[in-house]
């Protein structure tokens, strides 16, 4: 393959035939960037028959001269001629010696006609027609002077040509200007003309100015034709007159027109063309804008939303800390020990309630009525087993002061207090704790706590241990609640939820020493007897006995599990074998509960056992750090709910 820039000859490409075998006939495509091949093949003899294999290659040269496609289909070697279509450019044509002609659609990679006749004589030529009314035809050169049309779309052989002599036909087209099909013989050393219209014989001319011509090829733009043969080639001009000029004058209008209505065909598609892929930049230019202005009006909306959380969540810590204060500043009241055993008919064991005491069990919770009309809430402190007995002093300003101090909408609320036995008052909880509702342990006609209170709960107790945890008394550190569990949880009469045992928070504090951790924050070391509430330590304390944000955080999702399944046992294990299958998840929800809402099911149990991870960094670092986030929001979606049914 060579390239020729100004009569300078540059080599691109050789191609060689596998096993030595000839290249019979190539061609290359007038549009497409493809060269058509024919290797001859080899021979096998058996008896008195052989047999050839068929090899038509096609090249890409836009490809790096890449080999796309290979074509089968004749019996034995296709030696002859091979020629792509003049307009429709995925089809071409072969012929061969077993006798057939072979049209072929390169998309395909298949023959769309076989076109032979057990009469005809082996074609060894063959040429399409360029003429665009008549392009479904093509002419065949055979052995013994025959020439053929064809329509290729129909399967037919419109016409037999004879020549005035017997040897093969060596070269024959459609010419594209003259009304006329050509043919030349070596042998016989001539050329042949006939009627593209009604096939019949216009010409023969012996000797055309070159001894033995075995090719014949048009000029496409004149009536010249060239001749090559023995040692050169002839130019011959085709001149017309009578008849035949005015024929020719006729195909040449013809030809005129439909050039011109291809051309103005093409212009209209590409108009179209144009005008359409103008109009899909233009929309893909304004979608991009779009799409521009919506994430910067997003961006923007996020970051008003940001700062808009901040100054809410900064306002509420604000307000928090100035009704605490407020609460904070009221009265206390003192009572003296005999009120107090007046009240709990002198601590009597049947009026001792639930399991709320501390983990080491050291404290007893007393239900009574003040003068028998108030109803509170008594808490005698004892001992603790791990430091020395706390000391009246002590009790007032390491205790009683701090829970006057310590004032939250969800924390239990300091009432009174007892200096001479160390007794703490408490209001009285109308609804008991969550396990009680759960359970319905204790009382007659406690109804079980529904799901969607169970998750505005979850959002107020998540509220007071953010609340503790932001909270830096004396110590320096956070307060460290160390027994957030369903029993420390009680309701009021609105099902407002109050978490309790803050008080030996306090304690705990200050019995036990800080240990000093990253960035000046302290870490509390204690020991825990632990008993039933195993499952609401993490298991980080049973290798270094610490407490800290994330142990509270441990026991938080624990609970979390536990409001959601029922369970007070392995509430975790239930949830990690369910969570990925939805039937599994919708049973394991505590069926008490009413109809969950599966969906908001699903995020507090994702929140759950991210909280209760076995290893502490996978937990959340801070309870304000996304905890509170996701179930506030659950909560407000539940409240919204509610909001709408009742409109």
């Amino acid at each position: 393959v060579y390239d020729i820039q100004a009569w300078n000859w540059q080599h691109i490409k050789t191609f060689h035939a596998p096993y030595k075998k000839l290249i019979s006939s190539f061609d290359i495509h007038r549009k497409l960037p493809y060269l058509a091949g024919c290797f001859e093949g080899e021979v096998d003899f058996e008896g008195d028959v052989f047999f050839e294999d068929s090899d038509i290659f096609l090249w890409n040269w836009d490809r790096g001269w890449e080999e796309v496609a290979a074509f089968e289909g004749h019996n034995i070697s296709v030696e002859y001629d091979v020629k792509f279509h003049p307009t429709e450019s995925l089809i071409f044509a072969i012929v061969s010696c077993d006798r057939t002609i072979k049209i072929w659609d390169m998309e395909k990679r298949c023959a769309l006609r076989t076109l032979k006749d057990p009469n005809m004589n082996t074609p060894y030529i063959l040429d399409f027609c360029c003429d665009h009314n008549k392009e479904s035809l093509l002419v065949t050169g055979h052995s013994g002077g025959e020439l053929r049309v064809w329509d290729y779309q129909r399967g037919e052989c419109k016409a037999k040509l004879s020549c005035q002599f017997s040897f093969s036909v060596d070269s024959c087209f459609f010419h594209p200007n003259l009304p006329y099909i050509f043919s030349v013989s070596y042998c016989h050393n001539g050329i042949e003309l006939w009627s593209e219209s009604t096939y019949q014989h216009v010409l023969f001319e012996k000797n055309p100015g070159i001894e033995c011509p075995c090719i014949i090829v048009p000029c496409r733009h004149s009536n010249l034709i060239i001749i090559g043969g023995r040692g050169g080639f002839a130019v011959l001009e085709v001149v017309t007159s009578g008849k035949e000029k005015k024929k020719v004058e006729q195909k040449q209008r013809s030809r005129l027109l439909s050039l011109e209505k291809q051309v103005n065909d093409q212009m209209r598609k590409e108009a179209v063309h144009a005008k359409s892929e103008w109009k899909r930049q233009m929309e893909r230019k304004e979608a991009t804008n779009r799409e521009q202005e919506s994430s910067k009006a997003l961006e923007k909306l996020k970051s008003e939303h940001q700062t808009m959380e901040r100054k809410w969540k900064l306002r509420i810590e604000e307000l928090e800390q100035k009704l605490g204060k407020q609460e904070g500043s009221g009265e206390v009241r003192e009572y003296s020990y005999k009120e107090l055993q007046d009240a709990t008919d002198n601590f009597a064991i049947t009026c001792e309630f639930g399991d709320h005491g501390d983990q080491n069990g050291s404290n007893t919770i007393y239900r009574g009525k003040l003068c028998e009309v108030t109803a509170i809430t008594v808490k005698q402190l004892g001992g603790t087993e791990d430091g020395p007995k706390l000391h009246p002093s002590e009790f007032r300003t390491k205790v009683v002061d701090r829970l006057k101090a310590l004032r939250h909408p969800h924390l239990l609320t300091l009432l009174g207090v007892c200096y001479e036995e160390k007794c703490l008052v408490y209001e009285h909880m109308e609804n008991g704790s969550v396990k009680d509702c759960i359970t319905c342990g204790e009382g007659q006609g406690r109804r079980v706590l529904p799901w969607y209170v169970r998750f505005r709960v979850m959002a107020e107790v998540a509220r007071a241990v953010c609340f503790l945890h932001s909270t830096t008394p004396a110590t320096g550190g956070p307060i460290i609640h160390r027994a957030i569990k369903p029993a420390n949880i009680f309701l009021d009469e609105s099902f407002a939820a109050k978490l309790g045992e803050v008080d030996q928070a306090l304690l705990v504090s200050d019995q036990t020493r800080g240990v000093q951790r990253g960035h000046g924050a302290r870490e509390t070391s204690v020991r825990l007897v632990l008993g039933s509430n195993s499952q609401y330590i993490a298991p980080e304390y049973f290798q270094c006995g610490v407490l800290n944000e994330k142990t509270d955080i441990y026991a938080l999702g624990i609970t979390l599990l536990e409001m959601l399944t029922g369970k007070f046992w392995n509430a975790l294990g239930i949830i990690e074998d369910a969570i990925e299958d939805e039937a599994a998840f919708k049973n394991a929800l505590d069926p008490n509960a009413g109809c969950w809402d599966i969906a908001l099911a699903r995020e507090i149990a994702n929140l759950g056992l991210s909280c209760a991870s076995s290893s502490k960094r996978c937990r959340p670092n801070k309870v304000s750090d996304g905890i509170l986030l996701v179930l506030e929001q659950v909560a407000q979606k539940v409240a919204l709910t509610d909001c709408l049914e009742d409109a």
